[in-house]
């Protein structure tokens, strides 16, 4: 059964007359006919009568054409359903981020993009910083907003922000309004940390052990970065973290940075996808999404630190 013949079939049935439907169509009357024959024979039925006016529909014909218009609304939903998917604005997308304040940028994304694609869906997983581009390989996810510290000829990664590491403390912390803190002070002290180290963590340990130092005891390790928040603002614990989780921190924790020469660390923040995917329309929309909402939050972040 072609398509072309059930269209042809409702103008036939519109007009009641098989001249004037062919001049609708722009078809010549036998090539109608012929289409009638067809979808008669597909059909195995008679779906139209010849009148002294024209044609009418018999019973199976009327029931073709109930049908008919059930497929017309159901070909237009499914018209603009393809529409939208291809424009960006509906799918289903499944998004990986790592723990901390890259939820902060991934979170503002998500409402951004759900805010202009209203028949879209997405589900965040928040996976350890250790396990998020292994996760996107395996398929779970198909984008991932995490760190990469070098090429993966696998993976193709936009980038995002930059976070310069720093040392947060308490305000209260007796370190706290130094002018310079050395590092042998560093490793008499507790730490806080996220359970999976990641490349931070490597690089944190790497500066105490290139100066024959041993790495600071590591008293409290937690993925959840309000946990953290809350466990160094209310303790002599410090934190090596992004110098933006204190600007995100200032509203409800008082956190200061600990002036360290020799402790720093760049990070730079990215959104994968498997090269050899297909990635959804709805996708290239939120990685656009994601570097506006970057953008955004950097100035942000350096409006505020500079009023302070």
């Amino acid at each position: 059964m072609d398509i072309r013949d059930i269209e042809y079939f409702r103008v036939i049935a519109d007009h009641g007359n098989l001249g004037r439907a062919s001049e609708a169509l722009g078809l010549t009357t036998a090539a109608l006919s012929k289409s009638l024959r067809r979808l008669e024979s597909a059909l195995n039925a008679r779906l139209v009568r010849r009148t002294a006016k024209g044609i009418e529909l018999t019973p199976e014909g009327r029931a073709l054409l109930t049908h008919v218009e059930r497929l017309r609304l159901s070909f237009g939903d499914l018209t603009r359903e393809v529409a939208s998917i291809r424009d960006g604005v509906a799918g289903h997308l499944r998004v990986a981020t790592t723990p901390g304040n890259l939820e902060d940028l991934v979170g503002a994304a998500c409402g951004a993009f759900l805010n202009d694609a209203r028949s879209a869906t997405i589900a965040l997983g928040v996976v350890a910083q250790d396990g998020v581009m292994g996760a996107l390989r395996e398929g779970r996810f198909d984008l991932a907003v995490g760190v990469i510290s070098a090429a993966t000829p696998d993976l193709v990664h936009h980038h995002l922000s930059d976070d310069i590491f720093v040392v947060h403390a308490s305000a209260h912390h007796r370190l706290a309004g130094r002018a310079q803190v050395e590092l042998e002070e560093l490793a008499k002290e507790r730490w806080i940390r996220t359970a999976a180290t990641g490349y931070a963590g490597q690089a944190f340990n790497k500066v105490f052990e290139e100066r024959g130092i041993t790495p600071p005891e590591i008293a409290f390790e937690c993925i959840s970065l309000t946990a953290r928040l809350h466990a160094v603002s209310k303790s002599d614990l410090l934190y090596f973290a992004p110098r933006a989780v204190a600007v995100l921190a200032a509203p409800r924790f008082k956190l200061v940075e600990l002036p360290v020469k020799e402790l720093t660390y760049a990070r730079r923040n990215v959104v994968s996808y498997r090269k050899d995917a297909h990635l959804p329309p709805a996708a290239h929309k939120f990685i656009a999404a994601l570097k506006s909402t970057a953008q955004m939050l950097a100035e942000g972040h350096k409006s505020r630190k500079g009023s302070e």
